[in-house]
């Protein structure tokens, strides 16, 4: 049984009944979940256990919490923890809810393998309150759009006969320097990007890219227990379609440009 298909079914459930004044039991949403997926989830063992498990992962992580008042603290009775209210309010895409993120993703831009696979890394470890890893893997999903996109640039300027020196900074093997040698060799042409595409990569290249970078060598040469908290990866998976939805806009300009 796929558990991000079990977790996404709990949330949409428990986000439906949220919205009642009624008080959030165990038992109704549970019951309500085998019934999304038939008759016969109710003789599957294991799929039970995965549902279960899934479950008390929301627990543990702090989605939920048990009680509905002071009058009724104990199960059956559940309510929304502060941090589960913010995640609902984008529930379609957010990263707790990893089939919807990566369905909001694939609507935005199409991307390569290689980013997918660390995209979905990043969202179980992410939802597995492994904070350090999942910056790590959005990290590397970011890198992955930065290697895709000078490889574009370097093939384009061959293409048109002028090839850039081998010591230019994009074609060096370090992220920071490729990061740095697209824009010395795309912000003198950004006029010719068109308002919206310019003022895209004006903004959000640099910040974005920069920003999930820090992020990763602060994991990777930690200086204190947390090097990073879950708001700031949050932040970051948040972010990441923009960019990778920023790079698929300039490979299609780079391929037509005769910069």
């Amino acid at each position: 049984m796929d558990l991000n298909q079990i977790r996404s079914e709990l949330l949409k459930s428990i986000k439906r009944r949220s919205s009642s004044t009624e008080p959030l039991q165990q038992v109704s949403i549970l019951s309500e979940v085998s019934d999304k997926f038939g008759q016969t989830f109710y003789s599957d063992k294991g799929a039970q256990e995965a549902l279960l498990t899934v479950w008390y992962d929301l627990f543990r992580i702090g989605y939920l919490a048990w009680g509905f008042n002071l009058s009724n603290p104990n199960p059956p009775f559940f309510h929304l923890t502060e941090r589960s209210h913010k995640f609902l309010e984008n529930f379609s895409r957010d990263p707790a809810n990893s089939d919807g993120y990566l369905h909001y993703l694939k609507s935005k831009t199409s991307f390569s393998p290689v980013v997918e696979s660390y995209i979905r890394e990043a969202l179980n470890t992410f939802n597995n309150d492994c904070y350090k890893a999942a910056a790590v893997m959005v990290g590397c999903a970011s890198e992955s759009l930065v290697l895709e996109l000078s490889e574009v640039i370097i093939q384009r300027k061959q293409n048109l006969q002028t090839p850039l020196l081998n010591n230019h900074k994009i074609n060096q093997q370090k992220i920071s320097a490729k990061i740095e040698g697209i824009s010395d060799i795309l912000k003198p042409h950004s006029k010719n990007m068109g308002f919206s595409l310019e003022e895209s990569f004006n903004s959000h290249w640099p910040s974005f890219v920069h920003y999930i970078r820090i992020t990763r060598n602060e994991v990777g040469h930690p200086k204190n227990i947390q090097p990073v908290t879950d708001d700031e990866v949050h932040a970051g998976l948040l972010m990441f379609p923009i960019v990778a939805e920023l790079t698929t806009k300039l490979i299609e300009w780079v391929n037509k440009s005769t910069f």
